[in-house]
């Protein structure tokens, strides 16, 4: 059901940052970022911290294993809309295909949940958020029926991988400051050590 104050409800800042990238782009701001701005220090700013550090934060899995995990949740979820959006999102991080045995592994315990032997536990905390954020996007694309409209598709994709998953805090608020976590891998494990950077980058 759509709601129509996603679409007129937003508070001055936001409209602003809207007429803005629609200036640029001239391209209209996707369903995902309006719902993500309408009423932030109620719902946006926190869950794009978490979005921040579960898809650009320092893991076990690279940028593109991590949107890649992303797709397959939307599949299982049947949700079109973030289906194609991170298809398109492993082209430009990174497509981790072939896929290494741990990320097998990690896609397996996602639908399971039955710890698998061979990956570390940090990397299966890091594959569980990356899970959580987009179970609760796909449900909100699914029940507000988001759609994307000619040229979103790329112009969506490119944004949140450059920008890291954050808009600037002028239209979100402050957000929720989430505690520095130590990469998986780091204490014995074996994994890229990733920061998000894509691949093949110095993430400079």
């Amino acid at each position: 059901m759509r709601l129509s104050v996603l679409d007129h409800g937003h508070r001055l800042p936001a409209r602003m940052f809207f007429g803005l990238t629609g200036l640029v782009s001239r391209v209209p701001m996707s369903d995902v970022q309006k719902t993500l701005l309408y009423r932030p220090d109620f719902f946006g700013a926190v869950f794009l911290d978490l979005s921040a550090a579960a898809m650009r934060g320092p893991s076990f899995w690279t940028a593109g294993e991590r949107e890649y995990m992303a797709q397959r949740t939307a599949e299982r979820l049947r949700c079109p809309y973030c289906a194609v959006t991170h298809a398109e999102l492993v082209k430009i991080a990174g497509d981790p295909t072939p896929l290494r045995p741990e990320l097998v592994a990690a896609l397996e315990f996602l639908e399971t949940l039955t710890p698998p032997d061979g990956v570390p536990r940090d990397a299966l905390a890091d594959a569980l958020e990356v899970s959580l954020v987009w179970q609760v996007v796909n449900r909100l694309a699914n029940a507000f029926g988001f759609a994307l409209l000619p040229g979103q598709l790329e112009s969506g994709t490119r944004s949140p991988h450059r920008f890291g998953y954050r808009f600037p805090r002028l239209f979100t608020g402050p957000g929720t400051g989430l505690p520095h976590r130590t990469p998986a891998g780091s204490a014995g494990g074996s994994g890229p050590h990733d920061t998000g950077a894509p691949a093949g980058s110095s993430g400079r």
